[in-house]
């Protein structure tokens, strides 16, 4: 317990006002490159300085962060990753979006080119203005049809209103991040299925996040107490994909940060990944990264 508080202490806690100086909703686009020191967009407003861009590695525990006095919003326009979030890891498509609250640690990790579209809202602007019930808004949900189109224009709309910053663009700033939040709460509403299925997959998401190099659908079913095919089903109406293929992303994310951070050789990297033949490690790294894994190591 000690030392996760030390963790914690030690950890970037980010600020509205870094962000988005006085402003009570911002937007930015930020593109993650899989498995390389790459660009964040941190855009940070003082006086006449334009915002900037940093280099930060993805794989590195600084990465992990908190929001002190604001709420984001952040949605996956393309590419594939692991979202680690309150120490469970989330694997991140096309159409995902997730609601992240001040103070829950979280960082994104790339498997493949990955651009994100953050909206941030301040807790101040919450608690006052706007008045939109936000509390209710589900940790993440996966966008499709009308829905993930009106909400890919809102974000759209938001990063034009940012850049150009017309008169009054504050009140059409808040506008847009009260519109979001209406869509996605209406979405949730009517997905009831999608809602149950979040407050059932959840502590297994926990469970894999300790587990993944070993777990088996077999020993999820048994420890979760529900059958084998329910589990299976599961995971496709939730993700879009298998058990096995979530478990290998998994294990292909933790053998992407052992290449970068340790002297182990790449067979060994592989076992501790999860993967106990040579050939199927390579198979699944080269199939999410598009790259072998000596390859990849050696680009770092």
């Amino acid at each position: 317990m000690e030392n996760q508080e030390s963790c914690r202490a030690d950890m970037l806690h980010y600020h509205m006002a870094e962000w988005a100086g006085e402003d009570s909703v911002w937007a930015s686009r930020d593109f993650l490159q899989k498995g390389r020191k790459s660009p964040a967009s941190l855009w940070a407003q003082e006086g006449e300085r334009k915002p900037s861009e940093i280099l930060v590695d993805s794989y590195e525990p600084e990465r992990l962060h908190t929001h002190v006095d604001f709420l984001e919003l952040f949605y996956v326009h393309s590419g594939r990753g692991v979202a680690y979030l309150e120490g469970t890891n989330y694997i991140l498509q096309k159409g995902d979006i997730f609601c992240v609250r001040p103070g829950q640690v979280h960082a994104n990790f790339p498997l493949e080119d990955l651009m994100i579209y953050n909206c941030i809202l301040s807790c101040a602007y919450l608690r006052g203005k706007s008045g939109l019930p936000t509390q209710e808004l589900m940790p993440f949900l996966h966008l499709t049809g009308r829905t993930l189109l009106e909400v890919e224009g809102i974000y759209e709309e938001l990063l034009l209103e940012r850049e150009q910053k017309g008169k009054y663009y504050r009140y059409v700033m808040e506008s847009g991040a009260d519109r979001l939040c209406v869509s996605l709460l209406r979405y949730q509403a009517g997905h009831q299925a999608q809602a149950q299925h979040h407050r059932a997959i959840t502590p297994l998401l926990e469970y894999l996040s300790e587990h993944f190099a070993t777990v088996t659908l077999e020993e999820l079913a048994r420890v979760s107490s529900y059958n084998a095919s329910y589990l299976s089903r599961l995971f496709r109406e939730t993700f879009g994909i298998s058990f096995t293929d979530y478990v290998n992303i998994l294990r292909v994310n933790r053998a992407m940060k052992l290449l970068r951070e340790t002297e182990l050789t790449v067979e060994e990297v592989g076992l501790e990944a999860g993967f106990h033949s040579r050939k199927h490690f390579y198979d699944m790294f080269r199939r999410h990264t598009g790259m072998t894994p000596g390859a990849f190591r050696g680009e770092g």
